[in-house]
């Protein structure tokens, strides 16, 4: 029996306070099939959440596969510039919601709470990381970042942007393609981004950059340009040749070339001049303190 001076309410008049309320705010009651289609839907934008994360980690994943980690310094960028080379902000940014996406979907689910948030945070992670190298391992990285990446405003598709790195006269820096290789004449001719044609001298190149110029279809020249005090001619003095990192070349499409001054045909100088040169060359002279081989 409830005494007349206990302060908690009667079941009944508990029920009656619930009933009330339920027909001041017009309650009705909602199917059962919604809430389990709630929840399924849900489950779907986890897993879409996880795949798009990892189709983006595949990106990632590519770029940085894609970047000499040891070779900054030559390309003339600090760490912390490389880094940011290396890792797009567009497709950082876009991890980051792929992410929350599945946050958000987990702890909406029926039983969503009962799961913390690192937990959350680490099967969303493992999850971007397993997928994220599976797809690069099979070229979708690369396919999403020079289809989809290049029509994102702000973003240049990684290979183009290390290309731009390494497309440097100014600083000694060179690419193209290797179009015939003469080394009884210690010449070699290659195919600039922009589609001239350049033929160099090869006296001052080591018997592994020499090796490279006979088995790699694009490379990286490390050298110096020069006039000839008598000509004017323009001529680029290769002293190092890097293989091109990467499953291919990226050719530069017609309207896209980088601006290049193109030097002129190398001419024969005596060697010692040629030694000096690449002897004062900065970026020649990291690549000896990393690669002593080059």
């Amino acid at each position: 029996m409830t005494s007349p001076f206990s302060l908690d309410p009667s079941p009944n008049d508990l029920a009656s306070k619930v009933l009330d309320q339920i027909e001041e705010t017009r309650v009705t009651p909602r199917p059962a099939w919604q809430f389990t289609w709630k929840n399924r839907l849900l489950w779907v934008v986890c897993v879409f959440g996880v795949a798009l994360g990892a189709a983006i980690a595949s990106v990632l994943v590519f770029s940085v596969q894609e970047m000499d980690w040891d070779l900054y310094e030559i390309a003339g960028s600090s760490r912390m510039f490389f880094f940011r080379d290396a890792i797009p902000a567009v497709w950082a940014v876009g991890i980051l919601l792929a992410g929350f996406a599945v946050w958000y979907a987990i702890r909406r689910t029926r039983a969503g709470y009962r799961y913390p948030v690192s937990a959350i945070i680490a099967i969303a992670l493992s999850g971007f990381l397993i997928g994220g190298s599976l797809l690069a391992a099979n070229d979708v990285g690369r396919a999403l970042d020079e289809t989809l990446g290049a029509q994102l405003p702000l973003h240049t598709p990684i290979r183009l942007k290390k290309l731009s790195l390494w497309m440097n006269p100014a600083r000694g820096l060179i690419v193209g393609e290797v179009s015939a290789v003469d080394l009884e004449k210690n010449a070699f001719t290659l195919v600039l981004p922009d589609g001239n044609l350049i033929e160099l001298n090869s006296t001052l190149l080591s018997p592994q950059s020499k090796a490279t110029l006979a088995h790699a279809s694009a490379v990286r020249i490390i050298g110096y340009a020069e006039r000839d005090a008598t000509t004017g001619t323009a001529r680029f003095i290769p002293c190092a040749v890097l293989p091109w990192k990467g499953k291919e070349y990226p050719p530069i499409k017609k309207g896209k070339a980088l601006p290049v001054d193109t030097p002129g045909p190398v001419s024969q100088f005596p060697d010692a001049v040629r030694s000096t040169g690449c002897k004062d060359l900065q970026p020649y002279a990291i690549l000896q303190r990393i690669r002593p081989n080059h």
